[in-house]
């Protein structure tokens, strides 16, 4: 099992569709013939803030015809463990304690803990690749520069995506002697990376973070910031500065700013910045999860409000001599 992970650019992995450097991603590919009714995954639930298990297709893909009964995706706090042992995400506990969960043809072939299985067909791995979008303007529509917004499922297809994420993409186009100063406010998010209560936690988002990507496929991350790694100034608002390595403004250093930087590969290509807001308690409605999938940006910052992440372009001086006030081009 898990025959392989993909991700993080410092561990021997892959560096595909777009994934998150906080995360490790294992996979397990199968073949889900017609004669396959079911697999079995047994496991202690790790010290961490986050667990989820997704079948996908051969596409990565989850959202493949659903059988009644069934989902392609367990969050730790729904998983219920074995007898005798207990969920962390559920109640106080410490980690290690066993889960066991299935991956099945129809409810009827799982007890509980139950994944749905893709349906049977042909795929392999070079299927990812082949059916990651291509984003480009205008296809599927055609989409702004330099602002945030909440794309359709049509463009997240094939990214591995995630059902407790939701994405905000922004298009860039680097551009030599300038900076994206990005800038927000960080919602009340999981503190630490252990696993507590979830329901019970206090806590509106479980995760955030801010990632860069050259839209090259199959879109290598190129650096991330996430929550816990955010100064923040005495209103709870962080700063994120991207750019290129030359274009690195020496004074983000004693102004605590946050840095990305661009691909060193493809600088000059237009790149994805990623704002992922990841598990939403009930109630919160201002994280990504409750924008509309309308590409639209003022739709974002309607709702997102001081949690939306505003974005201007400015030189490198402007910015090394007012910081985030800095006079957008």
């Amino acid at each position: 099992g898990w025959a392989l992970s993909y991700g993080d650019p410092d561990r021997i992995s892959l560096n595909v569709a777009a994934p998150d450097t906080a995360a490790a991603y294992w996979v397990t590919p199968f073949m889900p013939v017609a004669t396959l009714r079911r697999i079995t995954i047994n496991g202690r639930f790790p010290d961490a803030r986050y667990l989820s298990f997704i079948t996908y297709d051969a596409g990565f893909d989850p959202y493949f015809p659903m059988p009644a009964g069934m989902q392609p995706q367990l969050t730790d706090f729904e998983i219920v463990p074995d007898v005798g042992q207990l969920n962390p995400w559920q109640q106080p506990a410490l980690a290690g304690g066993r889960y066991t969960l299935y991956v099945a043809r129809s409810a009827a072939d799982a007890p509980r803990n139950a994944l749905a299985m893709p349906p049977a067909r042909d795929g392999s791995l070079v299927d990812i690749l082949g059916r990651m979008p291509t984003i480009a303007n205008c296809a599927p529509v055609c989409l702004p520069y330099h602002q945030f917004f909440r794309p359709g499922t049509e463009l997240q297809a094939g990214f591995a995506p995630n059902e407790d994420s939701g994405y905000l993409f922004g298009l860039m186009k680097p551009l030599a002697g300038t900076v994206m100063v990005i800038r927000g406010k960080l919602p009340p998010v999981t503190d630490g990376n252990n696993a507590e209560p979830w329901l019970s936690s206090g806590r509106q988002l479980r995760y955030m973070s801010i990632c860069a990507y050259p839209v090259v496929k199959p879109y290598p991350v190129t650096g991330c910031v996430r929550d816990d790694q955010l100064e923040l100034d005495g209103a709870g608002y962080y700063t994120v500065v991207v750019g290129g390595l030359l274009d690195q403004p020496l004074s983000m250093h004693w102004r605590r700013d946050n840095w990305i930087p661009w691909s060193t590969l493809f600088p000059l290509r237009d790149h994805l910045l990623l704002l992922r807001n990841m598990v939403e308690q009930d109630g919160f409605n201002r994280s990504v999860l409750d924008v509309p999938q309308d590409y639209n940006p003022a739709s974002a910052a309607a709702v997102m409000g001081d949690y939306y992440p505003a974005v201007k372009r400015c030189t490198r001086l402007s910015y090394n001599l007012y910081g985030h006030q800095c006079r957008a081009l």
